[in-house]
């Protein structure tokens, strides 16, 4: 392979496995709404004999603590998807001259046409591309650190929905 052409090889490899979290992010976060909304008729049954019958205290305090430990998941669950798709890490830092980048999007996108061809076509980019390496890298190993956290959450969400549907259909049975 030509040196030239290495880095930009690992630069388009990095960005590959960041598209691949992203996909594995939004895989977990539908399997666990779509388990919610199936599970949507358990959770009306259950709030009927909490509100409206006369339940034991013991049950109604086991089901509302289960009820707050899901939302909690569901919330913790579309957090994580957030931060994975969204994550904050900057590239301002490990710039020795704050100039804008020739090859990162943002910056890319924030410069006028003209200074963005005069820095691009300027020889000196190894740099900018050891730094757009490092940031991407930073960024990918973030998002699958996430996505763990992510899928942990998502298994509690839907243990903890299929306990509350169950304990509905006992209630209403």
């Amino acid at each position: 392979m030509d040196p030239d052409i290495r880095p930009w090889y690992h630069l388009l490899y990095i960005t590959d496995q960041i598209k691949n979290a992203d996909q594995k992010a939004y895989l977990a976060a539908a399997v666990v709404c779509a388990v919610t909304g199936f599970s949507h008729q358990g959770f009306s049954w259950l709030m009927h004999y909490l509100f409206r019958g006369t339940p034991r205290l013991s049950i109604t305090v086991f089901a509302l603590s289960i009820l707050i430990l899901f939302a909690a998941c569901l919330v913790g669950t579309l957090t994580e998807f957030y931060r994975i798709v969204f994550p904050k890490i900057k590239n301002r830092k490990y710039l020795k001259d704050p100039q804008p980048s020739a090859i990162f999007w943002h910056d890319v996108a924030a410069m006028e046409f003209e200074d963005f061809k005069q820095q691009y076509l300027e020889e000196d980019r190894e740099d900018d591309l050891i730094i757009q390496l490092y940031v991407l890298s930073k960024i990918a190993q973030t998002k699958y650190s996430r996505i763990k956290r992510l899928l942990t959450i998502s298994v509690a969400t839907i243990l903890l929905d299929v306990i509350l549907l169950s304990f509905s259909k006992v209630a209403q049975g």
